[in-house]
């Protein structure tokens, strides 16, 4: 009887994954536009009726079913001898990392603020501190850490890919690591795999990417529970770097200040006070050293102004109540959640559900106290998205370190059940996980067929032109693809490098005083007379009077000398 139910079992999970399966391929072949245009013929209601029927089936059912047989079996060691060995699961980790993103490699821009963090880590090379020549409101560190990518790789679009590849790959190794300790082997290289996947959905090098490797870190020692001073110090300082690069994280802070208190005052006031204690000075160390090194430049007050006042000011800035932000992020996760993302979150759901209804040896006990600590820090790191009150798509890549460790823990288990079209199930998933990648590849592949060269997007041909021409030491005023000032030997019109900030006067007033102002900025940069203006017809972050200001200038004094794509390149009249 305990094999007809087994089998029982297997066959309920077989027609559950094969109907996720063909629903999986349906998207790949009909995609997503015929998609939503049949989903739109639904009624709103039983749309979501259909969506949480599909839920409740995809996940609760398969979950109930690992719970109801581990009950009925004894413990077993989810990283067995089956599971690959450190060094093999680091190689595939990194083979992994380095196919989704490689067809990247040569963009020359996915994301633009890449390209400001760029400039800014150059001008640090040069001498400047951050914010003192050119100027952006992110932290201090991300500059730092781009800066010795620089160092290391040299100035070019590689090193930005190189960048981003290594985080990803450090990011998904710790985790690795922090997973199989308390789930095993398998777990951890599924849940290292599911990391890379979801952070490849945004391939470029962002603040987040860069966020992702202290934070696995800390989740590392967190999750270890050997609270000496030395690793809780170590800690602190962690959460300080994370701090430095991305600041609304610090409510993830704030819970794991809270996780070791609970778990210290058991053992006395005194213990408890000096755990948060040095926990608190790691902290502040690297913070402190930041506010030294202003100070002695006579640049204190800038600092505070542009790491701490200017992102205040750029969230507070729409007065939103909790709710409207809450329903500004809830907008844009909707406008973003396509089926691979509905994979992801299935996974992490059911991880969830799995786990904490399990209830097998005393050891699960453990477990749960991990994950639980996971859960509140992934509760931590959404709220911080939330209160933005922006939520951008990027912003979302930092839950992902957490999800992971969920879907991992799911995965492994999963693979005990031997179920039929299991196999197909993931070939089916990466495919679509990783359809961008696969759609890089051709593209990349075409231009190899074809003799053409594979850096041919946009930026590439503008920055193409320009070289053609001479512009040694001359300004030249990037409305759009600002990358161009960091691999072109020119001048920048405005210390303000990401173009859209020269929007934002209630930036520049912190930098400048009150006398600046957005018509005074566009102004000055006009007057220098840049050799080439480099923008769309109507960017969309220029306001009424930018448009108008700037389009005078042109029919007056330049003539549109190439157009590549959307992007027109005019040089000024001699």
């Amino acid at each position: 009887m305990p094999n007809q139910k087994h089998f029982t079992q297997s066959r309920i999970l077989s027609i559950v994954y094969l109907l996720f399966s063909f629903f999986a391929l349906w998207y790949v072949f009909l995609g997503r536009e015929v998609l939503t245009t049949i989903m739109t013929m639904i009624p709103a209601f039983y749309m979501d009726m259909l969506v949480l029927s599909s839920l409740v089936i995809a996940l609760v059912i398969p979950s109930l079913l690992l719970v109801q047989n581990s009950k009925k079996q004894s413990t077993t060691k989810e990283g067995s001898k089956s599971s690959l060995q450190t060094p093999m699961a680091l190689i595939v980790l990194f083979l992994f990392a380095l196919f989704c993103r490689l067809p990247y490699f040569v963009s020359s821009e996915i994301n633009w603020d890449e390209s400001t963090f760029a400039l800014m880590g150059q001008d640090l090379i040069e001498g400047h501190l951050p914010y003192t020549h050119l100027w952006d409101m992110k932290p201090p560190f991300v500059f730092f850490i781009y800066a010795v990518a620089i160092l290391i790789f040299g100035k070019g679009i590689l090193t930005i890919r190189l960048l981003g590849l290594f985080c990803v790959f450090l990011a998904s190794g710790i985790l690795y690591r922090t997973v199989k300790e308390l789930f095993g082997g398998k777990a951890g290289l599924w849940a290292g795999i599911i990391f890379i996947l979801t952070t490849s959905l945004q391939a470029g090098t962002m603040t987040e990417h860069l966020t992702l490797v202290p934070m696995s870190i800390l989740l590392l020692y967190l999750l270890r529970k050997e609270y000496t001073l030395d690793n809780v110090c170590f800690m602190g300082i962690m959460m300080g770097l994370i701090l430095l690069i991305r600041t609304n994280l610090v409510y993830c802070g704030i819970i794991v200040a809270f996780i070791l208190a609970a778990r210290e005052y058991r053992y006395g006031f005194k213990n408890l006070f000096s755990i948060l204690f040095v926990f608190g000075l790691g902290v502040a160390f690297l913070p402190l050293l930041t506010v030294m090194f202003y100070s002695l430049d006579g640049s204190l007050d800038l600092l505070i102004q542009s790491a701490v006042t200017a992102p205040l000011k750029y969230v507070t800035l729409l007065s939103q109540t909790f709710e409207d932000k809450f329903n500004v992020t809830l907008v844009m996760f909707k406008e973003r959640f396509f089926v691979k993302d509905f994979m992801i979150w299935s996974l992490f759901a059911g991880g969830l559900t799995s786990i904490f209804m399990a209830n097998r040896s005393p050891g699960d006990a453990t477990k749960k106290d991990a994950l639980g600590v996971v859960l509140l820090l992934f509760m931590a790191a959404v709220y911080s998205v939330i209160v933005t009150g922006r939520a951008h798509p990027h912003y979302f890549l930092q839950w992902t370190i957490f999800m992971s460790v969920f879907a991992g823990v799911y995965l492994a288990r999963l693979s005990q059940f031997r179920i039929k079209g299991y196999y197909v199930l993931w070939i089916v998933v990466a495919v679509i996980l990783l359809k961008p990648t696969f759609i890089q590849y051709r593209h990349s592949w075409v231009s190899i067929y074809q003799g053409q060269p594979l850096r041919q997007d946009t930026g590439h041909k503008i920055l193409k032109y320009l070289k053609t021409q001479n512009i040694s030491k001359e300004y030249i005023f990037f409305c759009e693809y600002h990358i161009g000032y960091w691999l072109l030997d020119v001048k920048k019109p405005t210390k303000f490098i990401h173009p859209s900030n020269i929007s934002r006067e209630h930036l520049m007033t912190l930098v400048d005083g009150h006398q600046a102002t957005i018509q005074n900025e566009i102004n000055a940069i006009l007057r220098k007379k840049p050799l080439f203006i480099i923008k769309s017809d109507r960017p969309w972050y220029f306001d009424e009077y930018q448009n108008q200001r700037v389009n005078f200038e042109v029919e007056h004094n330049y003539v549109l000398v190439k157009r590549v794509d959307h992007i027109g390149i005019y040089r000024r009249k001699m």
